[in-house]
């Protein structure tokens, strides 16, 4: 479904607003049509709706009743919205207080050059948005008037564009640049921070056109982060979201920096997928410097595996006193039992005590003497490191669970196994949390390698919650990144969208197992 003429409303607007149904009415106000009742603001998306509406339509911006609504106080959102449509028709708007200044002034078009200039005239505190607006349409000359400080997403933005090469260029010449403007707060900062550098934290334009019939379905998603429109990326149709221009794509720009050290400024890139892989190695300083904000989707998961796979990453988030579990495990593993405390919450209690490092025998002796609801983990990890003697010693002790059987039966010391069968056979044995602890293969690797790789891949369900309960397997980005280039171009061209590295039968008899060798010349 397209969306009609920004200017014109023709006779199907009639049919999209007829009738008091919430849809025809949310519909009618995406469309820039008519608001036949202000109900529809009590609601998230309706309240989006309008903003959208009064963005991308100068004349649903100028009905009496939105006008009306943008007097009150509690609508400021739809003020700034319909003062940022004024400016980009090319009529600078009396505006009052700082709350109703319009942040983006520059989509969904640009305002003529003289119109900015007389904006940044009466409104000094707009500078920096009309300077963005510079990079978008590219106004060199009255960037120049304007004479702000370099700003970082001013570059980002010029970066981007078609137009704003001149702008970057001037931009990144200077010794030091500044950050003043927050896409993900929407405000000029008043104290801008020296030495900034482009870290991908600025919406270009170019990502102002994805959007989402239900925004609230792609939260914490490429890129809900940012709301500078204040319209949550609402839209008729998804366009980005789903389909062939999925942002959650990595991309060859995304590979690139993944294979490299970063370089001081950051092209134009969706770096989500380089949060989340610094998160997921627990490299620190690439993830501190890339982070955003608020945590993506699939990053609280990247994080716990960092966790349990790097000490100073999980020193560094028990500092901050987040993922207790997982830093509790990392602690653990590396024989660590400060954090048993008499009084330390059951969440915090780690389960997967034993991967990928094994404690001491003495380790978990002294968590038996500490903490009796560790029983069971103990005992789990005995049988994980072949600890028999704690292990004889606690099953008496505790109510056994099916866990430790799945463990036992993978174990190399039959011991475990001939203890606990007999368990079962009786019905002693209960239900644990231990599930995803005890699979054999906890990082299971990848052979075929994905035509279009998506960010999804790191958080899939079939991933065991291995991670303090959290789930995230780099695996087929792992193998992606590995492979050269011609096959990555196979499997994009495959008609089943992978490319299989090596081929295999699982119905092969023992003869054929054997054929294999037979041209072989062992060396000595």
């Amino acid at each position: 479904m397209k969306r009609p003429s920004v200017s014109s409303r023709d006779s199907s607007s009639s049919d999209a607003s007829n009738g008091d149904d919430a849809a025809s009415m949310h519909l009618a106000a995406l469309r820039g049509q008519e608001l036949s009742d202000a109900a529809l603001l009590r609601s998230k998306q309706g309240r989006q709706a309008v903003i959208h509406g009064i963005r991308h339509h100068l004349s649903f911006a100028q009905l009496p009743a939105v006008v009306a609504l943008c007097q009150q106080p509690e609508y400021t959102a739809l003020a700034r919205a319909r003062h940022a449509r004024l400016i980009m028709s090319n009529i600078v708007p009396e505006m009052g207080d700082d709350a109703v200044l319009p942040y983006c002034i520059w989509h969904p078009e640009t305002a003529t050059e003289e119109t900015y200039r007389n904006v940044a005239k009466m409104y000094p505190h707009l500078k920096y948005s009309v300077a963005r607006a510079c990079a978008v349409a590219g106004y060199t000359k009255l960037y120049r008037e304007l004479d702000v400080l370099p700003e970082v997403a001013v570059a980002e933005e010029a970066q981007a564009s078609e137009r704003g090469g001149e702008i970057f260029k001037l931009i990144m010449a200077q010794p030091v640049r500044y950050a003043v403007m927050n896409d993900y707060e929407n405000k000029i900062q008043q104290t801008p921070r020296p030495g900034a550098f482009l870290n991908g934290d600025t919406a270009v334009a170019s990502v102002l056109r994805l959007r989402s019939e239900d925004p609230g379905s792609v939260l914490d998603a490429w890129p809900s982060y940012w709301d500078i429109e204040e319209d949550g990326y609402i839209g008729e149709e998804d366009v980005g979201h789903l389909g062939e221009e999925y942002f959650g794509t990595v991309t060859a720009c995304e590979i690139e920096l993944l294979e490299k050290p970063l370089p001081a400024d950051l092209p134009t890139v969706n770096k989500d997928v380089l949060i989340l892989m610094a998160a997921y190695e627990g490299h620190m300083d690439r993830y501190a410097r890339l982070a955003r904000p608020d945590f993506i989707r699939g990053e609280a998961a990247c994080i716990a595996r960092g966790i349990y796979h790097n000490t100073c990453f999980a020193k560094w988030w028990g500092t901050r006193n987040l993922f207790p579990a997982a830093v509790n495990a990392r602690r653990t593993m590396v024989n660590d039992l400060s954090y048993l405390t008499p009084g330390i919450a059951e969440e915090d209690l780690p389960y997967l005590i034993w991967h990928p490092l094994r404690p001491h025998f003495n380790t978990l002796f002294e968590i038996v003497r500490r903490e009796p609801r560790m029983w069971v983990t103990v005992a789990h990890a005995c049988i994980a490191c072949n600890y028999t003697r704690l292990f004889d010693l606690l099953l008496p002790r505790i109510t056994p669970t099916r866990e430790l059987l799945w463990e036992a039966e993978q174990a190399y010391n039959p011991h475990f196994k001939e203890l606990l069968a007999p368990l079962k056979e009786q019905g002693k044995l209960v239900g644990g949390r231990g599930e995803a602890a005890s699979e054999e293969d906890k990082e299971p690797t990848e052979s075929l390698v994905s035509g279009r790789l998506l960010l999804d891949s790191l958080w899939e369900k079939y991933h065991p919650k291995l991670w303090a309960g959290l789930r995230a397997n780099a695996a087929s980005l792992e193998l992606y990144l590995m492979v050269p280039e011609k096959i990555r171009q196979e499997a994009a061209a495959s008609e089943v969208g992978n490319y299989a590295l090596y081929q295999f039968d699982d119905g092969i008899d023992r003869e054929w197992d054997e054929s294999i060798f037979e041209k072989l010349t062992v060396k000595d």
